[in-house]
């Protein structure tokens, strides 16, 4: 049976992103393939001790079974860790990049903002504006590009900045005056 069956899409798709930000996990299913071979693992081991000290029958039976599950809650709370501790730095840095996109010239062009942002430091931030630049430069649009990057973070202040910069740049205002 596939994951994918068991959870909604929606959740799904939540999942495979805090997995794959976490940058230990290619996704959901390398997510439990790794956590069900360190509980296996982990499992054999306790289970190995416990009749090595000639445990009560009841502590055999439980506790490998709680210590094989025990890789999947921490694997998952890391992964979530990591996840919200760059999300929480991509929203600490944005008023300042904007602040710094907002001193361009006139007559500067989105893309080349968004390369400069991206050499900048603003952290986590820095590295999402050149993975947009990296998709403008294959050919996507910057507003795709910017819907992408939305997309990868799932944070409410960087998602109304965004909006905001797409919204201008859709109005037909100047690449700065828009920030």
């Amino acid at each position: 049976m596939n994951i994918k069956e068991l959870l909604p899409k929606e959740k799904f798709n939540e999942l495979e992103l805090i997995f794959r930000s976490s940058m230990h996990f290619n996704g959901v299913q390398d997510y439990l393939r790794k956590s069900a071979i360190a509980g296996a693992v982990l499992f054999l081991a306790v289970l190995a001790v416990l009749l090595y000290v000639k445990a009560d029958s009841f502590y055999i039976t439980i506790i490998p079974f709680c210590v094989f599950f025990f890789p999947v809650f921490a694997n998952y709370i890391i992964a979530y860790y990591i996840f919200d501790t760059r999300r929480k730095s991509i929203e600490r840095h944005v008023p300042d990049l904007l602040l710094h996109a907002a001193s361009f010239p006139r007559g500067t062009s989105i893309s080349a903002i968004i390369k400069n942002l991206g050499r900048s430091d603003y952290a986590e931030l820095s590295d999402e504006f050149r993975k947009a630049h990296t998709e403008i430069l294959k050919g996507q649009t910057p507003e795709k590009a910017f819907r992408n990057m939305k997309q990868r973070n799932r944070s409410k202040v960087l998602e109304r900045a965004v909006d905001l910069i797409v919204d201008g740049m859709n109005s037909g205002a100047d690449a700065g005056s828009v920030f």
